[in-house]
């Protein structure tokens, strides 16, 4: 901020000096202690309006001519016109304070111009930011421009803290490029400055706890959206490694997570089908095997009957068949008595 009131502050200043500088070469029609000397005042001074009054000084720098209210201290000019152009130092006039820009003519006399200092300070409080703050200008020896003091040592600081009537004010101090030893100064109560800088703080860690907490939440976020599926997978799988393929792992991510999860599922299905087919398949095995079973378990006991039957078939034959004998042979004996009788 301070080294933006340099810049403009310098800006100002160089184009007050530029206009005095150009303007110094007078017409050949122009005679400073004639009145055409005054109408050429009359124009600079209406036409570039950074001035409280132009005029024309002589080699003993006396005002010879002018235009506009002169509010100069005995003998500033003497002391401050130095060569053929310059800037004065800092002055005190009856109604304000201010300085002047000089330059020598082309008729041995002088082109002076004091700065409206008015229209300068409110050129630089348009920029500043805080109330009750303001901007100060210091010459090359310590005469205070914009501000109530006569002279002050402000030379050789950067920043400050200084007491006024019992009130802290910070203070900072930048150089007006062009015009050596010339500063222009920024003050500002010091509380006013720095509970900006508190509440700035206050709001930095405030947002830095938000960041924080919405990182935390973000990454628990991400994380849950990331590790459920897959918590949901490993259970899908551990459920499939016992056996259970009607176990359907349920997941809408809208991504390659959900394709997976689909997969398993199709894979599960197809699974439990081919068991499913080879269970009937197994149970109707075991049906026909019963089947075979019983038909063989009949026919063992059909054959086990026929062979009791054939058992005692043959026992009974077996005794009819010596019964036969038997009397076969006594029939035989009978017959041979039967012929000795005859015989």
């Amino acid at each position: 901020l301070t080294k933006s009131a340099s810049k403009i502050t310098q800006h100002y200043i160089l184009n007050a000096q530029k206009t005095i500088i150009t303007l110094s070469y007078l017409p050949s029609g122009i005679n400073p202690r004639k009145f055409s000397g005054r109408n050429y005042l009359k124009r600079i001074y209406t036409k570039y309006k950074i001035f409280s009054s132009v005029f024309f000084v002589n080699e003993k720098f006396k005002v010879i001519n002018s235009f506009g209210e002169i509010d100069l201290p005995k003998n500033v000019l003497k002391k401050n016109i130095q060569g053929n152009s310059g800037i004065s130092q800092i002055f005190s006039g009856r109604k304000q304070k201010s300085f002047f820009l000089y330059s020598k003519t082309n008729k041995s006399v002088y082109l002076v111009g004091v700065l409206d200092s008015i229209k300068l300070e409110e050129v630089l409080r348009k920029i500043i930011p805080y109330k009750s703050s303001f901007f100060y200008m210091v010459d090359t020896k310590g005469n205070v421009l914009f501000f109530e003091r006569e002279r002050a040592k402000f030379k050789d600081f950067k920043k400050r803290i200084v007491k006024r009537d019992g009130e802290k004010f910070f203070e900072v101090s930048a150089p007006v490029s062009g015009f050596s030893g010339w500063k222009i100064i920024f003050s500002a109560p010091y509380r006013t400055v720095f509970s900006g800088i508190i509440y700035s703080k206050t709001l930095g860690i405030v947002f830095i706890l938000i960041s924080v907490f919405a990182a935390v939440f973000l990454a628990f976020y991400f994380s849950k959206k990331i590790s459920q599926p897959l918590e949901d997978l490993s259970k899908g799988a551990k459920a499939y490694a016992v056996g259970n393929f009607e176990y359907q792992i349920n997941l809408k991510t809208g991504d390659e997570l959900e394709l997976l999860a689909q997969q398993f599922n199709k894979m599960a299905q197809k699974i439990f089908n081919m068991k499913k087919g080879l269970d009937e398949e197994i149970r109707a095995a075991n049906r026909n095997l019963a089947n075979a079973y019983e038909e063989l378990a009949k026919k063992s006991e059909q054959l086990r009957l026929q062979d009791q039957y054939k058992s005692q078939f043959l026992a009974n034959m077996s005794h009819e068949s010596v019964s036969y004998t038997h009397l076969r042979a006594h029939e035989t004996s009978l017959h041979l008595v039967c012929r000795l009788l005859l015989e």
